[in-house]
This record gives C-alpha cells, structure tokens and sequence, in this order.
C-alpha cells in the first residue's frame, strides 16, 4: 500500500508542467549591434547625468556666485546680494516651470488637477 501523503504527493506532480527551451547562441553580428545600443544608452544617460550634476552645482553656486564672474554693465545695476538671490529663483522658476505648465493648453495652471493618468491638468 501506498501511504497518503504519498498519493498527494503524486498528485501534485501529476500536475507539474515543464517548458522546454533552446539555449540559442546570439550571432556575433547581432551582439555587435545589442552592445553598440547599449553604449549609446549608456552615453545618453552619462550626458543626461553631467546636465543634472551642472544643474545641481549651479543651484548651489546661486548662493556664493562670485562678483567677479558677473559682467561689469549687470554689476553696476545690481548688488551681489540681489543678483544672487535674482539668479537662485530664476534657476528655480525654470526648474519647477514643466511641473506648472498644463500639457493641453501649454499655459500656466491656476486651477491644476491631478488625472487618473498621474499629470496635472488645468481645471475647466
């Protein structure tokens, strides 16, 4: 006789379905072409990153930007106090300006509201 947990254990096997597959070996040609992509991914995204790094140190400089860097005819007008302060929130107008700009009417949002899809919209 045969135990009961050895007939469960067959029927659970029983129901056990395997799927075979093919290792394939990639042709060298189309390795070739899969890491030529990956390469220009990889050097878009180091470019997206350096844009980030200057767009992160140039928020950082905003704060000690140097008198000596800004041109004489601003310098005259503006003290190193309010251009500093002109520049630190023009840097972060243009930051959040996608994020207040509603994508249909390309106009800033009053009224904005968050749709099911996850972006904001201008109410109607």
């Amino acid at each position: 006789g045969e135990t009961l947990s050895a007939m469960r254990f067959g029927a659970r096997a029983s129901r056990i379905k395997n799927k075979a597959r093919i290792n394939i070996a990639e042709d060298p040609v189309e390795l070739k072409r899969m890491l030529q992509l990956a390469q220009a991914d990889l050097g878009e995204l180091r470019g997206h990153c350096r844009r980030l790094q200057a767009e992160v140190a140039a928020f950082q400089a905003a704060g000690t930007l140097p008198a000596q860097s800004v041109p004489a005819s601003l310098g005259q007008k503006l003290s190193g106090g309010t251009l500093q302060s002109l520049t630190a929130k023009k840097l972060c107008i243009w930051g959040l300006l996608p994020a207040l700009v509603c994508p249909l009417k390309r106009a800033i949002m009053r009224d904005p509201v968050v749709a099911g899809d996850g972006y904001s919209y201008e109410r109607t």
